[in-house]
């Protein structure tokens, strides 16, 4: 599982749960609070659930530089570079590690775009 810390989560200028095509995050009914009905409740599950499978990847151990895919089909790789991890793409780092019964958690300081 690849896991971006919290504060990676905070910076993105759309949250896990909204749609990024939707320009306007979720519909709003004309007034500040959000309208949740079961359309949009179903749209924020989905888009939870992708953002999620973007960071899943269901081989273990991994080689460095050798490409994986993600559970959404995502390619990704790490390589080593000044003795610290990097998972591409977009060149993030891994911030910690730790070894999992099925597995492994690598916590990012970043997210899967």
């Amino acid at each position: 599982m690849l896991v971006p810390r919290n504060s990676a989560l905070q910076t993105l200028p759309r949250k896990p749960w909204e749609d990024k095509n939707d320009k306007d995050g979720l519909r709003r009914d004309g007034k500040e609070d959000l309208v949740w009905d079961k359309e949009v409740e179903d749209k924020a599950r989905k888009n939870v659930e992708d953002f999620v499978a973007g960071h899943v990847i269901t081989r273990y151990p991994i080689e460095e530089a050798k490409k994986l895919d993600t559970l959404s089909g995502t390619q990704v790789e790490y390589r080593v570079k000044g003795g610290d991890k990097y998972v591409y793409p977009g060149e993030i780092k891994v911030l910690g590690e730790r070894e999992a019964a099925n597995g492994a958690i690598w916590v990012l300081d970043g997210v899967i775009e």
